[in-house]
């Protein structure tokens, strides 16, 4: 019973974390980039580049927003008992 309710729900943690590392990563390749245009390639190519990862990061940070709702959907107290519940049934 429990795993058919826990499941879902840590499969979706783990995607949002994965998409929250992305997203991480990407800052921080943009970082480096934009603080040094030069060494890689130049300010034309390092605007190009910093486009596509402000994209790419929009696009990450709407899907983490989507699974942070499913996740968290109800009221802490609610999610809270909620795994209390499972975890009794569980234990």
């Amino acid at each position: 019973m429990k795993a058919k309710v826990l499941e879902p729900l840590a499969e979706r943690a783990e995607e949002l974390g994965d998409v929250l590392g992305d997203d991480h990563d990407l800052a921080m390749l943009r970082r480096e980039l934009a603080g040094d245009p030069e060494r890689f390639g130049g300010p034309d190519v390092v605007e190009s580049i910093l486009r596509r990862i402000d994209r790419r990061r929009e696009r990450l940070q709407r899907r983490a927003v989507s699974l942070g709702r499913r996740i968290f959907r109800r009221a802490p107290k609610d999610f809270v008992e909620r795994l209390h519940a499972c975890w009794k049934t569980w234990g």
